[in-house]
């Protein structure tokens, strides 16, 4: 389960990376790693990649790390984030296989939603820290104004509160690291997931320790420094659940003063301008602690002269690093300028390209309109032969018709000719059958014949016939005739 740490700037995250990755927590290479600075020589602890994604979520939601955007309900699934989810999932993708891992940003406070899009259920490390330390620190680097540090230190903590669950989180306090540096450290690494030895905690206690100062701010600072009762009751929740005890702000957390929130309303465009009164008050109240890490120096003239001195030196070299800083950053802008110039070299290269695409696309444009017109003829040609097809169906739909009458009638005619066929069968039969009577008949009658012959040449035969001849005669000559009958 990946680990994020989170928390207000200035507030311990750097340190407590430091710590989790000594511990065998996977952050990244050294060479994704931001690298050390004058602000932070102990290095960041940061992936560059992820910390430019949290900066391009902000910006496209029209803030940034010091002016925390409106977050309304489903900005995560937004249109202007769409892409960056994928670049998130490919950054991601490179942890795979590097268990345990985590990353570090005071943006995550502000961007944890969008990451548990990816994450359904991180380990969150909520780094804390007195809010007048962060605005102090904030300070002395020229950045923010007291109000805005401590308008800041709140929404980035109530953010997180909301946003995460007291099974999910950690809140570690900053302070605790000097007071009770192991038993701290193991439950922070206990928390991620680690179990190192004790060789490493020993080592992650010496680094924690190197990391802090000899000084600190407590809760009455806040108190005498008249921040607002939602702040101070803020700050007793964290530090209430960091287990870490602040007495003072047990007993103001129920007292009202003069709150620097009632006075941000002064802010108007400019977040770098702090009310006097605010920044007046919070130097009051921790002007004594601050000369505290003082203590011993001398108050006479000669003291102070070297003081100032030891100063002055102190703000050499300061100076010294800021032009060092310029230098890099005249040659970083000289480098800019170089790859400018190649970028417009490549960009004049990529007009070209793109000019010859679009004659390319042009060309393109206009073979498509004549196999568009080619596609039109073929279409229409291809309806008249629809039309003939038609007719030529309905030609031979109607010849169908016709010889399947032809079809009934031939049946009926062999029908009628199997009937003539089976008549002409009988008839050769009977034919067979009278030629077969003929044939007895002419033999008979041959017979009759040779019989007759033989008789009619004998006496009696002739008297006989001339007998039957006078017969005949006599007998019609007898016969009334019909008139005498009339």
């Amino acid at each position: 389960m990946p680990v994020c740490i989170a928390g207000m700037h200035r507030s311990g995250t750097s340190m407590v990376a430091n710590l989790l990755w000594g511990g065998g927590l996977y952050l990244g290479t050294d060479a994704e790693l931001k690298s050390a600075s004058q602000y932070n020589e102990d290095g960041f602890w940061e992936h560059v990649r992820l910390v430019d994604l949290n900066e391009e979520i902000l910006n496209r939601l029209g803030g940034g790390w010091d002016a925390p955007p409106p977050m309304p309900e489903g900005w995560v699934g937004a249109e202007p984030l769409r892409d960056l989810h994928a670049s998130a999932r490919a950054i991601l993708e490179e942890f795979s296989g590097h268990e345990p891992w985590g990353w570090k940003d005071p943006r995550n406070s502000l961007t944890l939603p969008f990451w548990r899009r990816h994450l359904p259920d991180p380990k969150v490390v909520i780094c804390v820290r007195n809010p007048l330390e962060v605005a102090l620190s904030l300070r002395r680097r020229n950045i923010l104004s007291y109000a805005l540090s401590m308008i800041l230190w709140t929404v980035y903590n109530e953010r997180l509160l909301r946003t995460t669950r007291p099974d999910q989180r950690l809140i570690t306090h900053y302070d605790a690291y000097a007071h009770e540096p192991r038993e701290e450290v193991r439950r922070l690494l206990e928390f991620a997931g680690l179990t190192p030895s004790e060789d490493v905690v020993e080592r992650a206690c010496s680094a924690a320790s190197a990391d802090l100062r000899h000084h600190r701010l407590g809760g009455q600072q806040l108190v005498d420094a008249e921040v607002s009762p939602a702040v101070l009751d803020l700050y007793a929740k964290l530090c209430g659940e960091a287990g870490w005890s602040e007495q003072s702000l047990v007993r103001a957390s129920t007292v009202a003063g003069g709150a620097i929130d009632a006075e941000l309303p002064a802010l108007g465009g400019n977040p770098a301008a702090a009310p006097s009164s605010a920044q007046a008050r919070i130097e009051h109240a921790t002007s004594d602690t601050l000369s505290g890490q003082r203590s011993g120096e001398p108050t006479s003239l000669p003291g102070r002269l070297n003081r100032s001195a030891v100063e002055v030196e102190v703000l050499r070299k300061r100076l010294e690093g800021r032009d060092a800083t310029i230098g890099d950053l005249r040659a970083g802008i000289a480098r800019r300028d170089t790859d400018i110039g190649g970028l417009r070299a490549t960009l004049g290269d990529a007009q070209a390209k793109v000019n010859e695409l679009r004659i390319r696309l042009e060309e393109r444009g206009a073979a498509i309109g004549e196999l568009r017109t080619r596609l039109s003829e073929r279409d229409a040609a291809s309806g008249e032969l629809r039309t003939r097809l038609k007719e030529r169906d309905a030609a031979i739909g109607e010849l169908r018709t016709r010889l399947s009458e032809r079809g009934a009638a031939i049946g009926e005619l062999r029908t009628k000719l199997k009937e003539r066929d089976a008549a002409i069968g009988e008839l050769r039969t009977r034919g067979a059958a009278a030629q077969a009577k003929i044939a007895d008949l002419q033999g008979w009658l041959e017979t009759e014949r040779r019989t007759v012959t033989m008789m009619s040449a004998s006496w009696g035969w002739r008297l006989n016939t001339r007998y039957e001849r006078i017969r005949k005669r006599v007998e019609r000559q007898l016969q009334p005739s019909p008139k005498r009958r009339a």
